[in-house]
């Protein structure tokens, strides 16, 4: 018999109707979904939906729910995931346009994932700043370390460079947008902190940056740099190398291939779950 999520709710009486109180909300507490007897991964081909899911798993595609629940599925449009036609059409939505999260950086990520072993020698010649991103992997009979690789961690940083631009020659109180890119000449680019008439704060910094024009790419605005001051430099010029940038393209598109990856509830499981579902929303 299907079992549709919303005949497990109470109704109530709104407007003088007789509604389903959709305010009520199930969740798996994490200890169920990480209970390996309870639960086994399952990949995700491109394009199917949670109902073929649960009718090839269950046998009952009403029990989508199921699948949502224990995979902590709100919003199942952009939680689940999207095949590409779908994942592009979401990121034209929220971003504007695909080129915009593509140019668009959200934070630098230290990339020791593509980086290859170095041998002690090559250790030897880096400075002190570099030498904090290694780690000997590799010894000799002797237990002197011969090979060293870069340490894995998930390092990052909101930004590179802060800085502070006086300008001159705009056209309103606030000239650019936040966030939108600035392009200095053909030299470098950066994202919009926050502007007025006399002053220009970016961020995201890629290229070089002197005094010349600044170009908002999304607003149009023109204006002359006069003065550059630099605020903050997370990132040491030694070790510039060893961090990436990361767009909301890569961001957006990490998240969803992520997801290509579930959890599903054993069959042996669904009778108790549901009933407990059952109780708790008739509580």
């Amino acid at each position: 018999m299907p079992t549709p999520y919303f005949t497990n709710f109470n109704t109530i009486n709104y407007a003088n109707n007789k509604v389903v109180d959709i305010t009520e909300r199930v969740v798996v507490v994490p200890n169920a979904l990480e209970n390996p007897y309870a639960y086994y991964p399952a990949s995700i081909v491109n394009g199917i939906r949670a109902d073929s899911v649960a009718n090839q798993t269950y046998n009952d595609p009403y029990l989508s729910w199921v699948v949502y629940l224990s995979n902590d599925i709100v919003d199942p449009y952009y939680e689940w995931y999207m095949d590409n036609t779908q994942f592009n059409e979401f990121i034209t939505v929220k971003y504007g346009s695909i080129s915009n999260a593509m140019n668009k950086i959200v934070y630098w990520r230290n990339n020791w994932a593509t980086t290859d072993s170095v041998s002690a020698d090559t250790y030897a010649g880096m400075t002190v700043n570099q030498k904090d991103y290694w780690v000997a992997t590799g010894f000799d009979p002797y237990g002197t370390a011969v090979t060293y690789s870069r340490k894995k961690d998930e390092w990052t940083l909101s930004t590179n460079y802060t800085v502070a631009l006086t300008i001159t020659g705009a056209t309103s109180n606030t000239p650019y947008i936040t966030n939108e890119i600035v392009n200095f000449g053909s030299n470098g680019t950066a994202q919009v902190v926050i502007s007025n008439t006399s002053s220009l704060t970016v961020n995201k910094l890629q290229g070089t940056l002197s005094t010349g024009y600044v170009y908002g790419t999304e607003s149009g605005s023109n204006c002359t740099i006069t003065a550059i001051n630099y605020l903050s430099n997370n990132i040491p010029t030694d070790v510039t190398n060893y961090w990436s940038s990361v767009s909301y393209y890569d961001m957006e598109n990490e998240k969803n291939e992520g997801n290509k990856i579930i959890n599903l509830l054993k069959t042996d499981f669904m009778p108790d779950f549901l009933k407990t579902v059952k109780t708790k929303l008739r509580q």
